[in-house]
Order: C-alpha cells, then sequence, then structure tokens
C-alpha cells in the first residue's frame, strides 16, 4: 500500500509512521534540486535545498563549535539554563529559552532572537530568562542571533515567492509574522552582549527594541546510538510536521534527516543524499565541512495561513495548496548535532499555540502596537476595497444620470 493512500484519524500514531524505508536515488538528484526555482520546489515537493552563502555558512561553522563546546560541560553547567522558564517557580511546563534534555535520546539548547534594551523590562521578571551560555569565544548569542537572522530573511523571500506564484499578495507573509526592525548584514552591528553573573545577554537590532521573536532556533545534541536508546525511540525523532511556517535545518556532520518528497510521494535520505553528492563531486578534498554551506528549507503546520490569504484582485486565483512536510531524523550510530530555525507566526497575528505564547502575545503587544490579528486584517482590507468600488460605481452613475 502507497503511503498516499494510508488514511489514520487525527491523535492516532499509524504504524508506518516512520517506518517506510527511504528510496534510492542517485546523488545527481541535488543537482536538479538546486537548479530548481526555490519557490516552485516548496510549492510541488513541500522542501526545496539552498546553498547558504559565504557569511551564514561561516558564522554557523564558528556557532557549531560553541554547541559542541557547551553540550560537553558537565551536567551541572547545562542544566542551570534548564531554569530558563516563564515561571520557574510555578514549574512551568513549556520553555521559552534555554536548555533541555530527553533522557537516552538528546539534549537542546532553544533560543530566541531578542530586541535590544529587553533588559528595561525588569518588572515584568523575565530579564533573567533570555542569557546565553558562556563558553569558546563568547559569541554564543550574537552568532546565533546572527544565522537566525540570514534563515529568517531566507524564509520570508521564499515564502513571499511562492505567494506571488500562488496569485497572492506578497504581504500576507509579514503579516503573520514578526515584526522586523532592521537588517544589517556585519555582526558587530546587528548584535551586541554583556556578561552578567550566570551567563550573557545578546541582543539583536533585526527585532524591534524590547521585542522578543515568536520564531525559535532550537539548537540539538542527538547521542549516539545505545541500547537504552534504542529501547525507547525507533528513530532519533519520527515522522511529523512541525509547528509554524517553515523549517530550515543546516546539513549535519552526521546526517539524519530525511524528507517525504511530495513531488514523488517517496521518503528520501537528503542529508545523507547531499553528502554523497558532494563526495562525488569533490567538494570534500577542498574543505571537509563543506556540506555545512547548503540547508533544506521545508513548510511546517502554519502553511494554512497562507493557503487561506486572499488572492490579488483581478488574478485569476491558482487552486494551488501548500501541505506541511512530513520528516524525520534517522537513529544515526554516532552523535549528531543539528541547529533547526523555526519560522514560527506571531501569536498577536494568528493565535496562540503554545503555553509560551501567551506570555509572549502580552510582551509583544507593548511594542507591536498596531499589530492586527490577519484574518482580521485581511477582512478589513476586502471590505475597504469592496467600500471603494461602491464609491467607484455610484460616482459613475452619478455623473452618468447628470449627463
Amino acid at each position: 500500500m502507497s503511503a498516499s493512500s494510508k488514511r489514520f484519524e487525527l491523535g492516532d500514531q499509524p504504524e508506518w509512521a516512520g517506518k517506510e524505508p527511504n528510496v534510492d536515488v542517485p546523488a545527481s538528484f541535488i543537482d536538479e534540486l538546486l537548479q530548481e526555482s526555490n519557490a516552485e520546489s516548496l510549492l510541488t515537493r513541500g522542501y526545496c535545498v539552498v546553498k547558504l552563502d559565504a557569511q551564514t555558512t561561516a558564522y554557523y561553522s564558528l556557532f557549531h563549535g560553541l554547541i559542541e563546546e557547551f553540550f560537553a560541560l558537565k551536567a551541572a553547567g547545562k542544566e542551570k539554563y534548564a531554569l530558563l522558564q516563564f515561571e520557574p517557580s510555578n514549574n512551568s511546563p513549556n520553555q521559552c529559552h534555554g536548555y533541555s534534555k530527553v533522557s537516552t535520546l538528546k539534549e537542546q539548547f532553544m533560543m530566541r532572537c531578542i530586541g535590544r534594551n529587553t533588559q528595561s523590562n525588569a518588572a515584568d521578571n523575565y530579564k533573567d530568562a533570555f542569557t546565553f551560555p558562556v563558553c569558546g569565544d563568547g559569541n554564543f548569542g550574537k552568532y546565533g542571533m546572527q544565522i537566525y537572522q540570514a534563515l529568517d530573511l531566507k524564509c520570508r523571500q521564499f515564502a513571499k515567492e511562492a505567494m506571488a506564484i500562488m496569485c497572492k499578495s506578497e504581504k500576507v507573509v509579514d503579516d503573520i509574522l514578526d515584526p522586523v526592525n532592521e537588517v544589517r548584514t556585519d555582526m558587530d552591528e546587528n548584535a551586541c552582549d554583556n556578561v552578567v553573573q550566570n551567563g550573557r545577554y545578546a541582543y539583536s537590532s533585526f527585532m524591534p527594541n524590547d521585542y522578543i521573536s515568536s520564531s525559535i532556533m532550537d539548537n540539538f545534541h542527538y547521542y549516539s546510538a545505545s541500547h537504552e536508546k534504542h529501547e525507547r525511540f525507533f528513530n532519533n525523532h519520527a515522522s511529523h510536521t512541525d509547528s509554524g511556517l517553515m523549517t530550515v535545518v543546516i546539513i549535519t556532520d552526521e546526517p539524519g534527516l530525511e524528507i517525504f518528497d511530495q513531488k514523488r510521494n517517496e521518503w528520501i535520505a537528503i542529508e545523507r543524499l547531499m553528502q554523497t553528492y558532494l563526495k562525488e563531486d569533490g567538494a570534500y578534498e577542498k574543505d571537509a565541512f563543506c556540506h555545512r554551506g547548503y540547508a533544506t528549507f521545508f513548510w511546517s503546520d502554519s502553511v494554512e495561513y497562507l493557503n487561506k490569504a486572499p488572492f490579488v484582485a483581478g488574478k485569476k486565483a491558482n487552486a494551488m495548496e501548500i501541505k506541511p512536510l512530513f520528516h524525520r531524523v534517522a537513529n544515526c550510530q554516532n552523535e549528531r548535532y543539528s541547529v533547526v530555525f523555526k519560522q514560527r507566526t506571531a501569536p498577536l497575528r494568528t493565535h496562540c499555540r503554545y503555553q509560551e505564547d501567551y506570555i509572549l502575545a502580552s510582551l509583544q503587544q507593548k511594542v507591536d502596537t498596531e499589530s492586527k490579528n490577519a484574518f482580521a486584517l485581511w477582512k478589513e482590507q476586502k471590505k475597504a476595497k469592496t467600500n471603494g468600488s461602491l464609491w467607484l460605481y455610484a460616482t459613475i452613475l452619478f455623473v452618468v444620470v447628470s449627463v
């Protein structure tokens, strides 16, 4: 039975989820993906493979070294960041930012992009929740937020290009995402930080002052294979779709990401295939970490907002529908470090999805004072256009009658 013919009820965990084999694809398939329009690939396959710019690649390699150093710390050195929750005294179950772990499987450091001067909100008692580890050259937060900015901008670009193909306004993308303050490519101009007792604060001009991003960047460390791990988990992560609008996974040293190509209707071990392609191309002879210059972008659950966004007036509607991409992480033999950017919609402009979204919304509304729910905004715009058209028709009719 093919994957497309299988059905299950919401809430069920089908036996086939995550266990279907990957198809054998020649490494030359990567060439095909790289030559496709990113927006077209996203719309037809659900994902695209992108070569990152040299600056982002350089920052990523520096950042990769820091996350390795951080995860190599003793438990106490990492777990002090595990308390970085909205209400630690009440054992809040969802973290907004900081360290967490799943026994025998993985550990992670979730980070957000923080607007400058966020520390001025000390009265809200959240200032201490947004520190970054002090390790290596101390630029964990600065490198991280520079990568965040680059990936966020790429996601916006591709989503807007997809909207143009679908005959929808590119503006609808910004209508559902965090506001952007300014874009600075020089890290020393874009991000600043200062040392505190238990870490470093880091801030970015990419977000408005005092704004905390809805989107996150998850930095994962998957443990190497073990009997205990295998008993609990079939894969590092079973087949699933992500929350948010779009996800980016930079190709990892230990390949693990597998995606369900919606055009081919098959599973593909995309990271392993990329490394095979680069090996056959001779790229590893020049750079042992050349794969770090590529990333996989794919749709997530919040595409429903784009599907329901209005079409541009006067253009023929494109019936194409965006679907979130099923993906999984293989049960790698070796430990795997992975940086995953998850572009999430702003709760003020869409809806709250997680517990922390309610707190984020209460903080964000103090800065993003003009924000409106996207559906309400689109309804207002449609009404304004309709009223404008009626006024124009009435004026023409009046002139005709008067003559």
